[in-house]
């Protein structure tokens, strides 16, 4: 899938906004200074580990049953343990900048197929052995405004907006074949986003937490997000994070169709300073 001039605005656009929010959150992490309210101004950086179940298909929009392709029963792609980091600046209780990213999550298969199935116009055939790899990069930049409070602040509920970008390399290879068939396809975008963000203090050293936010890329499709945790303060500058996750997929693009569900658990750490 090729790049529309207005993608390639929007990621310029956002990588502007990555180096201007890590210089802010340098600055107040070197220099920290009186928030909003009179609140002391918090930066944090946090790790986590998603393991992340796969699921959707690519088909070709108007093609036949072959160009329907099922990640689970066709490609038989696994789940897989990425790596994601979070840069959160919170100028105040009720408002936050984060900064997430996701370097690479890779999903791979190895399945004979069942059935003949055709990749951008290669055949493959049944009880042939075919080899995936998928490989995703994320990143998102997001201001959130927990205008609505109560219980004196420990229940924050607001907006949250952000901007993102997804790139995808999917592959299948044949390498048993004759003559190894391979075929590459490449998926760039980049788009806004709009939702909700809440958390809540249980007490001083827990914190429930969840948002859903949607992103809708024209008549490309839409991009739906969710995730609820709970983070525990287990020493003065240190927190263990825990959750749910779910990334939903859904855009059209030069005739194809590319339907994608990513669903699992993580767990991981965030230091505050």
């Amino acid at each position: 899938m090729s790049n529309s001039s207005t993608e390639r605005t929007l990621i310029a656009v956002f990588n502007v906004f990555t180096i201007a929010a890590f210089t802010i959150a340098a600055w107040f992490a070197l220099f920290p200074a009186p928030a909003l309210g009179g609140e002391r101004s918090i930066v944090s950086i946090e790790a986590r580990q998603w393991n992340a179940s796969p699921s959707g298909r690519f088909s070709q929009v108007g093609g036949t049953a072959n160009e329907t392709l099922d990640f689970e029963s066709d490609l038989d792609l696994q789940e897989d343990e990425a790596l994601e980091g979070r840069l959160v600046f919170r100028p105040s209780r009720r408002t936050m900048i984060r900064l997430g990213f996701l370097p690479e999550l890779q999903l791979a298969g190895d399945h004979v197929v069942s059935r003949s199935i055709t990749f951008l116009g290669q055949d493959f055939t049944i009880n042939q052995r075919v080899v995936t790899d998928f490989t995703i990069e994320y990143a998102r930049l997001g201001f959130a405004w927990q205008f609505i409070s109560a219980a004196k602040g420990r229940f924050r509920l607001g907006p949250l907006i952000e901007a993102r970008g997804f790139r995808g390399n999917l592959s299948l290879n044949a390498p048993d074949s004759p003559i190894p068939l391979s075929v590459t396809d490449e998926y760039e975008v980049a788009f806004g986003s709009a939702g909700l963000i809440a958390e809540l203090e249980i007490s001083d050293r827990i914190e429930l937490f969840g948002e859903v936010t949607e992103a809708v890329t024209g008549d490309e499709g839409d991009i739906t997000e969710t995730e609820y945790g709970i983070r525990v303060l287990v020493l003065p500058k240190l927190m263990v994070v825990a959750g749910v996750r779910t990334l939903e997929i859904d855009f059209q693009d030069n005739g194809e169709s590319f339907v994608f569900e990513l669903d699992g658990v993580f767990l991981g750490a965030q230091v505050r300073f």
